[in-house]
């Protein structure tokens, strides 16, 4: 079902129906902002062995809040996120 942008213009996102599993899934213009600056991510993790590590660990710290609010698990690695893009 679609959910809106979620507060990230450039990005929509769609959740499963409550008869599936919970699933989330966002979509992005292929080569634009929000593309690019998740791109990016992925790059500066694939080349930090570090960076990996730290977002492992804190991902795994916040794991528990995904069975109870998955805003705040994402709002939670919103700050590493902005720190390793320089944002």
């Amino acid at each position: 079902m679609h959910d809106g942008d979620g507060g990230v213009v450039g990005r929509e996102r769609f959740t499963a129906r409550p008869d599936l599993p919970r699933h989330h899934l966002f979509l992005v213009v292929l080569g634009e902002g929000e593309h690019l600056r998740m791109t990016r991510f992925r790059d500066l993790l694939r080349a930090s062995p570090e960076a990996r590590t730290e977002y492992g660990l804190l991902k795994r710290r916040l794991a528990p809040l995904l069975l109870v609010d998955r805003d705040v698990y994402t709002d939670g690695k919103t700050e590493f996120i902005r720190r390793l893009l320089g944002e």
